[in-house]
């Protein structure tokens, strides 16, 4: 494969090393390992803000292709369905932010949540029942919700490595992985099972139940899932955008 990219930037060790070894077209000169810029308003936000328990639980699903059919944003993005709601998708996490047990004990321990749906589905929020506890966002500020989020419930979405490098709990609801592994998600140099940051449930009674208990555990991460992350993440300081500045003066000296 031939591409012309003066300068790719990779966020971990991992993934520096898997671009190398496939036929990407990259090679020493024009991928480099610096951290994402993203990772450092996070890191600052970890050392310096005064942390205030928001008992906040963040439900971020990702898309899927076999219910929008296609990578056009203006289907699903912008034009509601009155099908969405017969898919599983729907059913599930529906259920969930909506479970009579999951609602009473974040009441019991004054937790809210917020579910933000992909921008391909955004156009769906409205099909979902908001209730006590769960608002139903359409429009998201991700950063500012990932800093404030005590607990992130996902399935496939990246956003996960977000919240991991803040070293915060991660329940992985992969419900359709049968469905979605072959036709939208392939591992590379990442595996849930053997590298990801949270324990990971098929069905919505394990799910919600999880939930439950790191609620009553006060959102702790485990110390399993903090080796790991650790272990992933090459940077933890204020200065990815350092050292993605510096590289691109280096190239246009």
């Amino acid at each position: 494969m031939s591409r012309k990219i003066d300068l790719l930037i990779a966020s971990t060790q991992r993934e520096y090393n898997y671009l190398l070894s496939k036929n990407y077209g990259f090679n020493k000169n024009n991928l480099v390992l610096t951290g994402l810029s993203r990772y450092d308003n996070l890191e600052k936000y970890n050392k310096n803000e005064i942390k205030k328990n928001n008992r906040l639980i963040l439900v971020m699903p990702t898309w899927r292709l076999s219910i929008k059919g296609n990578k056009d944003s203006s289907i699903y993005g912008t034009i509601h369905s009155d099908a969405f709601k017969f898919t599983q998708f729907f059913k599930f996490y529906n259920s969930l932010i909506n479970d009579k047990k999951l609602i009473k004990v974040m009441k019991q321990y004054n937790y809210t949540g917020v579910f933000c749906l992909h921008q391909y589905f955004a156009a769906q929020w409205i099909d979902f029942k908001n209730n006590s506890r769960f608002i139903i966002n359409d429009i998201c500020n991700y950063q500012e919700l990932l800093m404030k989020g005590s607990l992130l419930i996902t399935d496939y979405s990246s956003i996960f490595f977000d919240f991991g490098y803040m070293k915060k709990p991660i329940i992985y609801t992969q419900f359709d992985y049968e469905e979605f592994s072959p036709n939208q998600f392939i591992d590379g140099y990442f595996n849930y099972k053997k590298d990801g940051f949270g324990p990971i449930y098929f069905d919505i009674n394990s799910s919600v139940n999880s939930i439950i208990n790191s609620i009553k555990n006060n959102c702790q991460l485990n110390n399993k899932y903090l080796k790991r992350i650790n272990s992933f993440f090459t940077f933890f300081d204020e200065h990815n955008n350092d050292r993605i500045y510096a590289e691109i003066m280096r190239r246009s000296n």
